[in-house]
């Protein structure tokens, strides 16, 4: 049985691992059969602290988990399957069928940005395709770019985007948005912000040349290109929750609504907002603290 087992790989659950394991519990990470969660696709990361040169994404997770098997945590490459809170300890389902007993979980399994589904933005993602303004915005300093969604992030993005850019076209399916008020009518003011309705994306330009050379938007049935120089995706994020489908803690919308007694959670998996590696790598910290002081009253209380 363990003191924590901490369901995720990326820098949330990794830094729950190495906390839990420095403060002496016996610690499992379920890491994942691809272990990493969204850095391990970033080339390089410049807005985690200590790296002046940045550093690759895929590095820096295989740090952080070095760190935390460095001082006990055991890490298993298996996705969670499911999960029982009927009983105590708590009753983990891996992929393989193994069943763990835990006396505390940490759930830190991301949320994943939704994609358009086209090869062409899968050729280009990294290298021009990007879902994270706040990560690249400072890369496109007077640049044309594209930012596609109708939802409060695609107007945060473009506003953040429109203080880098020389021109920031926004691109939207339909006529209607979901975005606040505030922020349509400040993306209105915006002189450098265009928007483009009732348009499709229909593919992403260039895979053959290696780098976003602009986009193609159906209309009606008319093809109409775009150029520009960097491709944002705003239209969402899923939770990383199905393994929890049938726990009891889900809302309707797979999110996390309740957690039992000595369940925490950590990351962009309960986190609609932030989505960066650095905050994710603080609420896994913040979650194993609260594991301890939860088992450290438990043992007072008995």
């Amino acid at each position: 049985m363990y003191d924590v087992t901490v369901v995720g790989g990326g820098p949330a659950g990794l830094t729950a691992g190495l906390y839990a394991a420095r403060l002496g519990l016996k610690t499992l990470v379920v890491a994942g059969e691809i272990p990493g969660g969204q850095l391990t696709g970033t080339s390089l990361v410049e807005n985690f602290p200590g790296f002046v040169e940045g550093i690759d994404g895929a590095l820096l997770i295989g740090n952080m988990r070095r760190q935390a098997e460095k001082y006990g945590a055991l890490i298993k490459e298996e996705n969670a399957e499911s999960v029982s809170f009927t009983q105590f300890p708590y009753i983990l389902t891996l992929g393989t069928k193994e069943k763990v007993r835990s006396r505390t979980i940490i759930i830190a399994t991301g949320a994943f940005p939704r994609r358009l589904g086209l090869l062409s933005e899968g050729a280009l993602f990294g290298k021009g395709v990007s879902t994270c303004a706040v990560c690249d915005a400072s890369l496109y300093k007077g640049k044309k770019v594209v930012v596609i969604g109708g939802g409060d992030s695609a107007f945060e993005e473009a506003l953040l985007l429109s203080r880098f850019a020389s021109k920031v076209t926004m691109v939207h399916r339909s006529g209607s948005f979901k975005a606040q008020a505030v922020l349509r009518e400040r993306v209105m003011k915006t002189e450098n912000i265009e928007i483009k309705t009732h348009r499709t994306v229909k593919e992403i330009c260039d895979p053959e040349k290696g780098f976003v050379t602009g986009i193609i938007m159906l209309s009606g049935g008319v093809e109409e290109k775009l150029a520009c120089d960097g491709v944002f995706l705003a239209i969402g994020h899923e939770a990383g929750t199905g393994w929890l489908l049938g726990s009891g803690i889900l809302d309707g919308k797979g999110r996390i609504a309740a957690l039992p007694r000595g369940v925490f959670s950590a990351g962009d998996v309960a986190d609609e907002h932030y989505r960066q590696a650095i905050t994710a790598a603080g609420s896994g910290c913040k979650a194993a603290l609260d594991a301890y002081y939860y088992l450290q009253n438990q043992e007072n209380v008995q």
